[in-house]
């Protein structure tokens, strides 16, 4: 997407300190343009939507965000900050990946929206990329292959095809693409706003839980600023992730922080059965 854009010297793109590293390093490459990356440092450990806003200019031409936290688990409030940014001209940016598929996603707020089909979609290794056509009419990829357009009057001319098959250059992965169908299917039946509202329930008990162990935890108390992901900071976070999958309890660990995710497949007893072990972990983790 960042490839589409008509790079001048002294423009400048912005995120959070906290993004994900994949989003921070394709900006911080501009840098060879001449293109100041604006890393906006958080308020504790949540992102404030007025401080994106504020670090943008007239030479700001897009902002990078994710709707939920991979970090933190604080969800943003999309909607808000689109409003903010479509009158200005900065396209908008956002990562889905932790949101698609366990809370509602708008995708007619956002210019662009990239997604990994192993998270919350539960899919496999398969990259999602929506662009929307109505906010932001001009998107020409730089990179082009014999996918991503038809062959035009030369065989050195071509004409890209329409929406975001453009930036598909090769082959999909159609066993991928099959499988998430079905995953989709199968969410869909459930039902988004049914999903949500699981995760937000037991992602609270779990959070308050958290919070009576004396845990720093920096996933925000209200639902709306939530999804799935409850995090707390340790400073032996990889031992408690050890510890847990030794009890076949599976949580994530890294960067300083341990992350539990709350899907529609978690159930009470799965919630109380981490709680139960969690305190053995913290007193052998140190």
């Amino acid at each position: 997407m960042l490839s589409s854009i008509d790079w001048r010297s002294g423009d400048n793109v912005v995120t959070s300190s906290l993004e994900y590293a994949s989003g921070r390093y394709a900006f911080a490459r501009l840098a060879g343009l001449d293109v100041e990356t604006r890393l906006v440092e958080p308020a504790g450990w949540q992102v404030e939507l007025d401080a994106l806003v504020a670090a943008c200019d007239a030479r700001t031409r897009i902002v990078y965000v994710s709707q939920v936290s991979y970090l933190t688990g604080q969800a943003l409030d999309i909607a808000a900050l689109s409003a903010a940014l479509r009158p200005r001209g900065i396209a908008l940016l956002v990562d889905v990946s932790h949101a698609l598929g366990v809370v509602p996603v708008d995708g007619r707020l956002a210019d662009f929206i990239v997604c990994a089909g192993y998270k919350w979609l539960l899919g496999t290794q398969t990259g999602i990329l929506a662009w929307n056509q109505a906010s932001w009419p001009e998107f020409e990829p730089l990179n082009i292959g014999w996918n991503s357009a038809s062959q035009g009057p030369t065989p050195a001319s071509y004409t890209l095809k329409e929406g975001a098959a453009r930036a598909e250059a090769g082959n999909p992965n159609h066993l991928d693409v099959y499988l998430l169908r079905t995953s989709l299917a199968y969410l869909g039946d459930i039902g988004i706003d049914r999903i949500a509202r699981h995760a937000w329930a037991l992602g609270g008990t779990l959070r308050d839980a958290l919070l009576d162990l004396g845990l720093e935890v920096t996933t925000p108390a209200e639902p709306d600023a939530r999804a799935g992901n409850i995090c707390f900071t340790h400073p032996a976070a990889a031992r408690l992730m050890a510890l847990a999958a030794q009890d076949d309890i599976l949580v994530w660990a890294d960067n300083g922080r341990v992350r539990l995710s709350v899907h529609a497949f978690v159930d009470e007893d799965d919630i109380a059965r981490v709680l139960d072990r969690l305190p053995e972990y913290l007193r052998e983790a140190g």
